[in-house]
């Protein structure tokens, strides 16, 4: 017998029964059970002490194998001192890594996990630089956890100046041997 493949497919809007008369599966070996993932929202509160921006500093939030970026934030010299961000709902835990900058004792954040509800809890708390996970990763391994480099940032890399221009000097002459 084959493997049911409509549990796979079922959804709010979809059924075995939409599966079999539209799409002319054959369920009957199936649960048609569809249970709704579960995900928490996260919602990271930003601070930085001076007001002026968390200077390179960049909050990212990482899957659990630690190889695909959720969401990258930082404190702007717009957003001023404070800044709440939604960091999306999360039906698993996630990586956390706070790059360093060029002021990290400035750099301090809060992640509460329930959202914007009045029942969201206190999740973490951190500043630059940090490395760790939030909630269950159960392919958690720590040599794939990237390392903390200092250089991570949202602004794209300015390109390496060329230097200055200098036109070959040729060597110096010997004089002839005796």
């Amino acid at each position: 017998r084959a493997a049911c493949v409509c549990d796979d497919l079922l959804s709010d809007d979809i059924t075995c029964a939409y599966l079999e008369k539209e799409e002319g599966f054959d369920c009957s070996s199936c649960s048609c059970v569809y249970t709704p993932t579960q995900c928490v929202e996260a919602l990271l509160v930003m601070k930085d002490t001076a007001g002026d921006s968390w200077n390179g500093s960049v909050f990212m939030a990482l899957d659990c194998n630690a190889t695909e970026t959720l969401k990258a934030l930082a404190l702007n010299a717009s957003s001023g001192a404070n800044a709440t961000r939604s960091l999306g709902c999360f039906e698993e835990g996630f990586f956390i890594l706070v790059s360093e900058g060029s002021a990290p004792s400035e750099v301090s954040w809060s992640l509460y996990l329930g959202g914007v509800t009045d029942d969201a809890a206190l999740e973490l708390e951190g500043g630059a630089p940090y490395r760790g996970f939030v909630g269950d990763c159960p392919t958690f391994d720590p040599s794939a956890m990237p390392s903390l480099a200092p250089s991570f940032s949202l602004l794209p890399s300015p390109l390496p100046s060329p230097g200055p221009s200098l036109s070959p000097t040729p060597p110096p002459s010997l004089p002839p041997s005796p």
